[in-house]
């Protein structure tokens, strides 16, 4: 059965209970345990759990009221305003499939329709696939990233105040961001009250951050699988790749023993690169970008499990974005699959930035927009169809297309217009040199057009 076909089926079943059933309010949840908050599908905007709620029954980590009265709607037909994002789609003439639909048909969430569906919506349920965060301890600071995700990023807003165009600090604490210390978090507790009840019904299992090998806790979650085995778990961790050798090596130790004695089904690193060597670093403060190369083959030598880069697609990403290319065919070709099928073990997931606005590739003038359409077509010619099975395939290259179409034909939506947001990215760079050190036009010289643009915004715009 092809994709469009398992999804349509996948519609009419949801459809058959109601109209607005999703399995995903459910049986999927990231919860950012630094805080406190959590959300069911990751396109609703996060919501505190309340302490009352958790002393009562950890589990509240997921089952807070909150969403017990979403799934109460759906169940009913109506549709919860926070999930206007597939509403969206699905209202659109023509035949689109929404994320309710895309996210009931994976192998975490489809399995359950049935059960779910005869479920009183006031019952508690373990989620199958959990992405967690346990803290916001991180050793970068990237240029894009929020200070409650990256407690480096935290200290330097406390130190020299916010970027430009960005929320305060104080905008955060308002909002219920502020992030707890690990220690004593009741949030984190509550978490390991949880677990063991929870593990045995998990499918997948994310661990993000903050920098997740740099908080015990990740640790603390390879041992529990260690003396609990979870043989049909995925577990998934993000990481840098930029901590300290003895983490690093005590990560890849004790993954190799998971996979040597069989006590998972599956792993996958996730990391992050946006462009190449030193414009690399300079978007993600704290990077050596010859150590994350290096550590990627690693893994890939030393274990036989897939790696996803996570390329966020800048402005900045543009120039350099041949060598990472390169750097991902040399990482296929010398760490091919052993095993019988041919898929590649490292891919590349681009997608691009919306947030903050002055970073994105919808900033960029005529020149780099050019530019940008001109990588797309090189990374086509790097098709596995073309050079073998190290290429990259179709819907890797059709995310760069997709980056280049939108930044060239799209209109932004309301808030600042294009010249305030140029305006705000020169202002910018004057304070991350003021912060970091780094020049602009010493790290992209060849980008000296657009940012003469961008200074002559500020003149005309000033921010």
């Amino acid at each position: 059965m092809d994709l469009p076909e398992t999804l349509s089926r996948t519609k009419s079943e949801l459809d058959r209970v109601s109209p607005s059933f999703c399995l995903a309010k459910w049986l999927q949840v990231t919860i950012h345990l630094q805080n406190g908050q959590t959300h069911s599908c990751h396109h609703p905007m996060t919501h505190k759990v309340p302490l009352d709620e958790l002393a009562r029954d950890p589990s509240a980590l997921h089952n807070t009221a909150h969403k017990k009265s979403l799934r109460k709607m759906m169940l009913e037909g109506k549709r919860p305003a926070e999930c206007e994002y597939c509403w969206r789609v699905e209202d659109t003439p023509g035949s689109h499939f929404s994320d309710r639909i895309v996210k009931s048909s994976d192998p975490w969430a489809k399995p359950e329709l049935e059960k779910i569906a005869a479920m009183d919506p006031n019952e508690n349920v373990n989620p199958t696939y959990l992405e967690v965060s346990f803290g916001n301890e991180c050793n970068f600071r990237c240029s894009y990233c929020h200070p409650h995700i990256s407690s480096s990023l935290w200290a330097s807003f406390v130190k020299h105040g916010e970027y430009v165009g960005r929320p305060t600090l104080d905008d955060l604490r308002l909002n219920g961001l502020e992030p707890l210390r690990t220690e004593n978090n009741p949030y984190v507790k509550a978490f390991w009250d949880w677990f063991p009840s929870l593990a045995p019904d998990l499918k997948v299992f994310r661990i993000t951050g903050g920098e997740p090998l740099v908080n015990s806790n990740t640790f603390r979650v390879l041992d529990y699988i260690e003396d609990h085995p979870l043989p049909h778990l995925q577990l998934c961790i993000n990481s840098n790749l930029g901590v300290p050798e003895t983490h690093f090596r005590k990560f890849i130790d004790k993954v190799a023993a998971l996979t040597a004695s069989g006590k998972l089904k599956n792993f996958m690193l996730f990391t992050s690169m946006d462009t190449h060597g030193l414009q690399a670093e300079y978007l993600r403060t704290g990077l050596n970008y010859q150590q994350w190369l290096g550590r990627a083959h690693t893994f890939l030598k030393e274990l036989p499990w897939s790696l996803v880069v996570m390329s966020t697609f800048t402005s900045l990403s543009v120039p350099s974005f041949p060598g990472l290319l390169e750097d991902m065919l040399e990482l296929n070709k010398k760490n091919p699959s052993s095993g019988p099928l041919s898929a590649k073990r490292a891919v590349l997931d681009i997608s691009h930035l919306t947030n903050p606005p002055y970073l994105s590739a919808w900033i960029l003038n005529e020149n780099w927009i050019e530019r940008l359409k001109a990588l797309s077509t090189h990374m086509e010619s790097l098709a596995a169809a073309h050079i073998g099975a190290h290429g990259f395939y179709d819907y890797e290259i059709h995310k760069l297309k997709r980056v280049a179409a939108w930044a060239a034909h799209s209109t932004q939506t309301p808030g600042p217009s294009r010249e305030t947001v140029r305006a705000q990215f020169a202002r910018f760079t004057e304070q991350y040199e003021q912060r970091e050190g780094d020049v602009f036009l010493n790290v992209f010289p060849e980008m000296e057009d657009f940012y003469l643009d961008c200074r002559a915004a500020l003149e005309r715009v000033p921010v």
